[in-house]
């Protein structure tokens, strides 16, 4: 039973002793026996560990590597050795830290204990040493140097800054600085304060924004740097050599457009405007086509121009610093449309108005006699272009009294149904068609021969067609035929 529970045992016993050996944390504490000190001195602190182990335990003192302090534990072992303090109780040990002499002001150290049984398990402490000046302060007179850094060209668009660097050169701290930056453009007045020589603070960074108007036209500046410290009453005045500067020019062209949507009609009203300081004079233009240009009007006329196979209406801006022009380019498509419409409807009331029927009146045999015209057969040709059928058509033409109707009429052709000699038209010949049908065309002929030899031209008068067509009566005319003897 016993060795069944032995292994069980042993372990519980392993762990019941580390749980026993484990050490606690441990704390570190720094009293100031003497942090104020003058050059020469040496500063004193009292250093304590508490151990809070049932053991005795040694504690390593890590001090800063900066050679411009000597830092020395009395005793020296406790520094050498490490400090040993017993269990559950503290033990104390004396820092000694003697400056540089060239150090001045306050100063902060890192010391740190670690325990040596434990490396990495670390304890820290800043002390604070003020180091004074053996002197009273009022025998030193403000001393600075000053640095001042700016750019040589100031774009009025960005942020621009002035750096100011304030260097202390004796002991004594100026609690009243005030910096003058002026010139013709700017005016700013800063304050400060600036720490004795060789402290953390006797070296002041003062950056001043520079903020001048995106319009400031280019020019050239000078630029000047006063420090004024007051002590005791009393004020000092440091000047800087004056800093040459520019700010320079630039321009820009802005656009801001609206578009008006309106049936068959855009308005573009484009404002242009010159954001920059410095006159500016452009190109502006907008994209368009050949289509589109033929209905575009602009005010104020613009240019077509072409760039890279595109095209585009351009217009010359010239604009004062913020100076702005407006442009309006207007694409009308109403002329467009008028012009379609006017072309249906057109189209739409010929081909309600035009004639259904057609006359075409020809010659197709001319004979001659004695040099002149004598004989010659006339061709009417008929035709029905509307889809409805014509009805009660009469076609009536004229013989010129200088020839003479020869009656004699083809086979297989429509005889006429009437002629008449009419005493000054001549002789008047009348056709009746009772119907022509959709598309159907006809072709009425007759010989007239004239009474004498005609030399030259003559003109026969048009032939004319009266008819019926969906309950209307319509008339219409051929064309005239002039004759021409060769």
């Amino acid at each position: 039973m016993i060795k069944r529970f032995f292994p069980i045992l042993l372990v519980f016993l392993i762990l019941l002793s580390s749980v026993a050996f484990a050490e606690s944390d441990f704390s570190l504490e720094l009293t100031a026996v003497k942090n104020k000190i003058k050059r020469g001195e040496v500063a004193v602190f009292n250093l304590t560990v508490h151990n809070p182990n049932t053991r005795t335990m040694f504690y390593k003192i890590l001090l800063p590597s900066d050679p411009r302090w000597n830092i020395q534990t009395e005793p020296l072992s406790d520094r050498l050795s490490g400090l040993e303090v017993e269990g559950l109780s503290q033990a104390s040990t004396i820092l000694k830290i003697n400056p540089s002499s060239t150090l001045r002001g306050r100063h902060a150290l890192s010391i740190e204990v670690e325990a040596k049984s434990e490396p990495g398990n670390i304890r820290q402490q800043t002390i604070l040493i003020d180091i004074v000046s053996e002197y009273p302060p009022s025998q030193y007179l403000p001393a600075l140097r000053i640095d001042v850094d700016m750019p040589e060209e100031i774009d009025p668009r960005e942020d621009n800054f002035i750096t100011v660097k304030l260097t202390n050169q004796n002991l004594v701290t100026l609690p009243d600085v005030r910096i003058e930056v002026k010139s013709d453009l700017i005016n700013v007045v800063e304050t400060t304060s600036v720490g004795p020589k060789d402290s953390e603070f006797g070296r002041k960074k003062k950056v001043i924004p520079i903020r001048l108007p995106e319009t400031q036209e280019p020019r050239a500046d000078l630029l000047s740097v006063d420090v004024f410290v007051t002590q005791d009453s009393k004020t000092y005045q440091f000047e800087v050599q004056p800093i040459s500067y520019e700010v320079i020019g630039y321009s820009e062209i802005t656009t801001e457009e609206e578009i008006d949507k309106l049936p068959l009609r855009t308005v573009h009203t484009i404002t242009y405007t010159n954001v920059g300081n410095v006159h500016k004079e452009q190109i502006m233009r907008m994209q368009t086509n050949w289509f589109r240009r033929l209905f575009t009007f602009t005010d104020p006329n613009a240019d077509t121009i072409k760039d890279d196979g595109i095209r585009y209406i351009a217009w010359q801006v010239s604009l004062d610093p913020m100076e702005s022009t407006v442009v309006v380019a207007s694409v009308n498509y109403i002329p467009l449309v008028a012009g379609i419409i006017i072309i249906i409807i057109g189209v739409l009331a010929y081909f309600y108005y035009r004639s259904p029927v057609v006359i075409k009146k020809a010659s197709t045999k001319i004979e001659t006699k004695e040099g002149g015209i004598s004989d010659i057969k006339m061709v009417i040709h008929i035709k029905n272009r509307s889809p409805v059928n014509v009805h009660s058509l009469t076609v009536i033409d004229v013989v010129p009294k200088m020839a003479e109707l020869v009656h004699q009429f083809q086979m297989g052709v429509l005889h006429p149904s009437k002629i008449l000699k009419h005493e000054h038209k001549g002789t008047v010949i009348k056709w009746d068609i009772d119907q022509l049908d959709k598309f159907e065309e006809r072709i009425l002929s007759y010989r007239i021969k004239s009474k004498l030899a005609v030399v030259g031209q003559f003109t026969l008068n048009p032939t004319v067609a009266r008819f019926t067509v969906k309950g209307k009566k319509r008339k219409t005319r051929s064309n005239e035929l002039t004759i021409i003897s060769s």
